[in-house]
């Protein structure tokens, strides 16, 4: 598994389905939904607008991604073959979100110069990420 949070996901989650339990990933699921990305959206919608479901999102998605990790780990014994690779995502995932987040308060004349700017933004540190995690 290659630590990204469309590939594990899906993954951990069959894997309790294939231990048969399947109230596990439904419980984490309900608490990543409702609880994580609801809240990080409530928290920062005044002050972001609609980026604030994208951060919700992205958000609740790897905490959804780390506690199925941890259950199996804890449930199942688990062993995790990397931890360092997986920590190193973890650190590259708050770096990147803080660095996308910081292209969002460069003034920009107009919507094209925005996106043009958080997308060169986005680009550069998913390199950089690729480059360190590899």
């Amino acid at each position: 598994c290659d630590w990204s949070s469309d590939v594990c996901l899906p993954i951990f989650t069959r894997f309790f389905y294939a231990k048969e339990d399947s109230y596990m990933p439904i419980v984490i699921n309900i608490v990543s939904i409702f609880g994580v990305n609801i809240f990080v959206i409530s928290l920062l919608i005044e002050s972001m607008g609609a980026a604030a479901i994208a951060y919700g999102t992205v958000i609740g998605t790897f905490v959804n991604m780390v506690l199925l990790i941890i259950a199996a780990k804890l449930k199942f014994q688990l062993k995790i073959s990397s931890f360092r690779l997986f920590m190193k995502l973890v650190v590259f995932v708050v770096i990147a979100s803080g660095a996308i987040w910081l292209s969002t308060l460069i003034p920009a004349g107009t919507p094209f110069v925005a996106l043009l700017v958080g997308g060169l933004a986005t680009l550069v540190v998913v390199f950089a990420g690729i480059k360190t995690v590899k």
